[in-house]
């Protein structure tokens, strides 16, 4: 059995996960309910790190400062053949 059961709508869990909220301020308004040990969610938050997102999660998506003449986009490809015939 678990020691801790967390039952929360989606869109509320979006809020925390979105820092918009937190599981506790959410529990207090009646949104999230814990059932059983709480100081184990305590636990599993200060296990998490926090970071900022200034980074690429996929290739190409950093905002990146202008390319400047000459120079090629990283992902930059040319334009393909036409196929059309004739």
């Amino acid at each position: 059995m678990a020691d801790l059961f967390i039952e929360i709508q989606r869109r509320d869990l979006e809020q925390i996960m979105s820092g918009q909220s937190t599981f506790q301020a959410l529990a207090a308004e009646g949104r999230a309910k814990l059932v059983g040990d709480a100081t184990i969610l305590q636990t599993l938050q200060d296990l998490l790190v926090e970071f900022t997102p200034d980074f690429e999660l996929l290739p190409g998506t950093r905002s990146a400062p202008p390319v400047q003449a000459g120079e090629r986009e990283l992902f930059e490809q040319p334009e393909p053949a036409s196929s059309a015939g004739g």
